[in-house]
């Protein structure tokens, strides 16, 4: 005969016996959305950054760049 659990230790079991999940993977359809969302906001940081920097560049640096070419053309040469 079998002894029948009483107390915590049954309804533990019996609860972890009924929400016990499938061991099934994640499906492709949510695979192929978790991807297409990582690749649209990984594009998105590329491109804030590659604008940030070119701005940067263009800003600052520009200057300096422009005048070493007028300095470059007033250099003699031997």
């Amino acid at each position: 005969m079998a002894t029948r659990k009483f107390g915590i230790l049954g309804w533990a079991e019996k609860r972890a016996r009924r929400n016990h999940r499938s061991r099934k993977a994640i499906s492709t359809i949510m695979a192929n959305l978790t991807m297409l969302v990582i690749v649209v906001s990984l594009s998105s940081l590329l491109f804030v950054w590659s604008i940030s920097s070119f701005g940067a560049y263009t800003g600052g640096a520009g200057y300096w760049f422009s005048s070493r070419s007028i300095a470059n053309q007033e250099r003699p040469s031997v």
